[in-house]
């Protein structure tokens, strides 16, 4: 087993393509990218400072891309072969920023902020909505993804107060779909596997499945 220090502070990891071959971007302190050359692993530093959290981005003004956000800062740009340089567009907030996520249905990308969600035209950046979070309550993750025996494409938020909030993008806004109360911990890391959506707690990993109810009303229930 290979040890190699990349950072001093906790580690996110996202896969992402390039040249058809998929490789893993590490956000941190010190941004790093991980691939694979003549069966062998190598890290390569990127010239970024900081970065808490990265998706994989493409929209026609941006094929191909990479989104960022650091501290108060988006960034949108394209990574070099030699997987050190990127090109950048940079955007400002007056708010700090915690996670990415990008729907290409919707031509939105959405990023939580300390208190608030924001939905952005994935062309032009503008901030098309914001949904107000509870107060004290901050976005720890965010996903899109759709779920088994729906059709619909959603943005899932894991907040502080260990909630998950369902968001569908209907006329160019958020609107909630769902929520649920799991635990009195954050909700640090969402991803979806084969349709069901996977809740990274302090000490548990949930196994959620969004399901119709009932009263006719679909929410998450937990699995494990």
């Amino acid at each position: 087993m290979k040890e190699v220090s990349v950072g001093t502070k906790p580690l996110r990891l996202q896969t992402f393509s390039l040249t058809n071959t998929t490789h893993v971007f590490v956000a941190s302190d010190s941004a790093n990218v991980i691939y694979s050359s003549n069966k062998k692993l190598f890290y390569s530093n990127v010239n970024l400072e900081e970065v808490g959290h990265m998706c994989p981005f493409s929209s026609v003004a941006f094929p191909n891309s990479l989104a960022f956000v650091e501290e108060n800062t988006l960034s949108v740009g394209t990574i070099g072969e030699d997987f050190q340089r990127l090109n950048v567009r940079s955007i400002y907030f007056s708010e700090q920023l915690t996670c990415i996520a990008q729907q290409e249905k919707s031509k939105t990308f959405a990023i939580c902020s300390n208190s608030t969600v924001h939905l952005l035209d994935d062309h032009t950046f503008e901030t098309l909505h914001t949904y107000q979070l509870a107060d004290g309550e901050l976005g720890y993750s965010i996903v899109s993804c759709s779920f088994s025996g729906d059709e619909e494409e959603y943005y899932c938020v894991g907040t502080n107060q260990g909630r998950v909030l369902v968001f569908v993008v209907n006329g160019r806004r958020l609107e909630l779909a769902g929520c649920e109360r799991y635990y009195h911990c954050g909700i640090h890391t969402l991803n979806v596997y084969k349709g069901r959506l996977f809740a990274v707690l302090s000490d548990k990993l949930l196994l959620l499945k969004w399901m119709l109810c009932n009263d006719g009303i679909r929410k998450l229930n937990i699995l494990t």
